[in-house]
């Protein structure tokens, strides 16, 4: 785990990775809770082991070989929508909060067997229990991994290459093999897909394609919405106008449920940020996080105002500077 997970882990609490080793799959088990409003009965997973295998994204996402934690975590009543983790279940509900929980209308923005969904409807449950600004902020960037884990438009074209295509892949990947082999590999994807696209049209016609869509399926995985459509023109001449379209639309449409999650991450981050109560550490780390929000959200001239102000304080950790030159290196010529 580097070092700014760790220091991430001590400030969210999240409890998501194993500290000092990597295990080989993550692991659950069956477990039976009730629901502390209604009493339902409810059959959940209890996460016994996990691992980061796939590194960590530069929004802390830690990204595990096989199923992620995040996807399995949170737990919705699907009699009354109480939502929370395994804990929040474990624990009796006051009679003041079931009343407050009653009056209030908690609203799913879809199905609640979306994992995004069900951290959504913890967001505003936490609401109800007056959760400090930085706690809402780690909870609705937990919306956002969820979102962008769920869902990779460009998957479904991924599996239907060519043999051809799919050689190009294969040989692409004995490439990799001692590309940037010390640096943490989710970042090493990221680098790759774009040094892939720098590639594009020195390629033959006949590999454009598929090194294009390679791309573009690397960023989505990461979260890099905003590379994904600075690269998007590059595939349309590559299918014709109502599949380009389409395409298009479903994209723009899964990015914006995680995009509307970052927002919301970024306001109270900035909050949080601004508040008395949190301590030099989380400050200097909800900072760094704003910053990445904003660059995320394609927000390049703020993005580059809160990294800024992270590379100001003394107590910064070793991590920072290093990653902030290199998210830098992503904004856009001329931003």
């Amino acid at each position: 785990m580097t070092g700014r997970a760790k220091l991430l882990f001590v400030l969210t609490a999240l409890s998501l990775v194993l500290i000092g080793q990597a295990v080989l799959a993550t692991s659950v088990k069956r477990v039976t809770v009730n629901c502390p409003i209604c009493g339902r009965e409810i059959e959940a997973e209890e996460l016994v082991s996990t691992n980061n295998l796939g590194g960590q994204d530069t929004d802390f996402l830690t990204r595990a070989g096989g199923q992620n934690p995040i996807m399995i975590i949170a737990i919705t009543c699907p009699q009354c929508l109480y939502s929370g983790y395994l804990g929040d279940f474990r624990e009796p509900a006051s009679e003041e909060f079931k009343a407050k929980f009653a009056a209030a209308k908690l609203r799913p923005l879809d199905s609640i067997e979306k994992p995004w969904v069900r951290h959504d409807l913890i967001a505003q449950v936490m609401k109800l229990k007056d959760a400090p600004a930085g706690k809402l902020a780690d909870q609705y960037l937990k919306v956002s991994w969820a979102a962008r884990l769920a869902d990779n438009p460009f998957e479904i074209l991924y599996q239907r290459l060519s043999k051809s295509e799919d050689e190009w892949v294969s040989v692409h990947y004995k490439e990799l093999e001692n590309f940037e082999r010390d640096k943490n590999p989710a970042e090493r994807e990221v680098d790759d897909a774009r040094a892939v696209l720098t590639g594009v049209d020195a390629a033959p016609a006949e590999q454009r394609y598929v090194m294009v869509l390679y791309a573009l399926r690397k960023l989505r995985d990461h979260g890099e919405n905003e590379l994904v459509a600075q690269a998007m023109p590059l595939l349309q001449p590559h299918l014709d106008a109502d599949d380009w379209s389409l395409l298009a639309v479903r994209v723009n449409a899964s990015a914006e449920i995680e995009r509307r999650a970052q927002r919301k991450a970024l306001v109270y981050y900035t909050q949080a940020s601004q508040s008395v109560e949190t301590s030099a550490d989380a400050r200097i780390v909800h900072i760094y996080l704003c910053g990445e929000l904003q660059r995320r959200l394609g927000h390049y001239e703020q993005a580059r105002a809160f990294f800024q102000k992270a590379l100001t304080y003394e107590n910064k950790p070793a991590w920072l500077d290093a990653l902030v030159a290199r998210q830098l290196t992503l904004f856009p010529a001329g931003q």
